[in-house]
């Protein structure tokens, strides 16, 4: 289990270092930090794809799991520098908000398209997916005003993003409540399903930073905490899953 060491460690010393200068407005070295941080879950994925080809012979829907985790996480690290990049370049500001929210929403792309492809999903997963998806994003459309957010000139990206989150959040929970009625099961999809959420909590404090129309109340040191946990908490979860892939030879199946 020692491979769990880097999930806990890493997220907690970025914590010691990142949130105190993000608060402080040290934007540069937040993002250095960042960066690093976000470096170390798409080279935690990495470790877990070279120790199962160490353990025993892969299954062909591991391996696509595991691209297609990977290419999304790579797709998250873009987004983690330009979403702080738009706090450097306050010029280009709304730039790096479009970029920052492209390249999640293409991460999360990424997963459903994964999951979609080598999950032996139940067959009511993508309705079921689809409409969730869709009430989300209904959900931040109606709410908007009545929780004093005002998303401007994001508000589509947002609608859209908020789609697509969650329907990768529904799929692997599907695969997870259908586990045990699926041959070869493994623990994969459930905890990447535990990532996913925690994803998702993150956006949730997210927008209360960027989009609370009382700005003293949305820049509260706190939210920045709770931002920072769920979002690499859920980052280094969905790495940690490919642990968990059924591989002959290993004992996490």
């Amino acid at each position: 289990m020692y491979w769990l060491i880097p999930a806990i460690l890493l997220p907690l010393l970025g914590l010691a270092l990142y949130v105190p200068r993000r608060a402080a407005g040290r934007m540069r070295s937040a993002l250095l930090i960042k960066c690093a941080l976000s470096v170390g879950f798409i080279m935690y994925a990495l470790a877990a794809a070279v120790r199962s080809t160490q353990v025993g012979e892969l299954l062909p829907w591991t391996v696509g799991i595991m691209l297609f985790t990977t290419a999304g996480m790579v797709f998250g690290l873009l987004g983690d520098i330009w979403l702080d990049l738009k706090d450097i370049h306050l010029d280009y500001q709304q730039f790096y908000m479009f970029c920052g929210f492209s390249c999640f929403g293409i991460c999360h792309l990424i997963f459903v398209v994964g999951m979609l492809r080598h999950y032996a999903l139940p067959r009511w997963a993508l309705p079921v997916a689809i409409a969730v998806g869709l009430l989300v994003a209904a959900f931040n459309i109606v709410t908007e005003r009545p929780m004093r957010m005002d998303f401007g000139p994001y508000r589509w990206i947002v609608v859209a993003y908020s789609f697509v989150i969650g329907v990768a959040t529904v799929l692997p929970l599907a695969y997870a409540i259908d586990i045990r009625n699926i041959p070869g099961h493994s623990w994969q999809p459930a905890v990447f399903a535990i990532g996913m959420l925690l994803f998702l909590a993150s956006d949730l404090v997210l927008s209360q930073i960027y989009f609370q129309t009382d700005r003293e109340k949305g820049n509260r040191t706190i939210n920045y905490i709770l931002n920072y946990l769920f979002y690499f908490g859920g980052q280094y979860t969905l790495a940690l899953s490919l642990f968990f892939l059924p591989i002959p030879g290993s004992p996490l199946q």
